[in-house]
């Protein structure tokens, strides 16, 4: 399920969607307005993807990881060395057999590396790059946390598993 912490959301979306004294917020009420998906700490684009439970999270995060390094154009740094460094990360944390072994999140340097890619990189590609992995750190940390604490991917998708 796609339930977010009331903590993470914004204090207007949580005033306008969520019911008093809630706790969790299921992304899956979520209405698809931009005000709305905006406010709830995402984006919404030119497209969107929803997945159901058999779907892991990690694993897609990954998928657009390498999207966003393989369409770079490499004329910024920041893009062309940051986003194979979120493939990296990430690649760790699947088991890619060519993976660091046991990344483990450090919180503090992913976080600097997406605001680096956000406020120097040319263009809109660089500046979103690292939003997948904001968002299984923002969103979906349980599951983060099977794959890197317990080397298990709780969908069986991953090499982990």
């Amino acid at each position: 399920p796609a339930i977010a912490k009331v903590e993470n959301l914004s204090e207007n979306f949580v005033k306008k969607h969520v019911p008093e004294g809630a706790l969790t917020y299921d992304m899956m009420d979520l209405p698809l307005d931009s005000n709305s998906v905006w406010e709830a700490g995402s984006m919404l684009g030119a497209a969107f993807v929803a997945y159901d439970e058999t779907a892991c999270m990690v694993d897609n995060a990954l998928n657009c990881v390498e999207f966003f390094r393989n369409e770079s154009c490499g004329k910024c740094v920041p893009c062309r060395v940051g986003s194979q460094k979120l493939v990296d990360v990430i690649d760790g944390y699947v088991g890619a057999p060519h993976a660091p072994k046991n990344p483990g999140v450090d919180q503090r340097a992913l976080d600097e590396l997406s605001l680096a890619m956000n406020v120097a990189s040319i263009c809109g590609l660089g500046q979103v790059a690292s939003n997948p992995l904001a968002a299984i750190l923002k969103h979906f940390r349980d599951e983060l946390n099977e794959h890197v604490e317990r080397k298990r991917c709780p969908t069986g998708v991953c090499p982990l598993s």
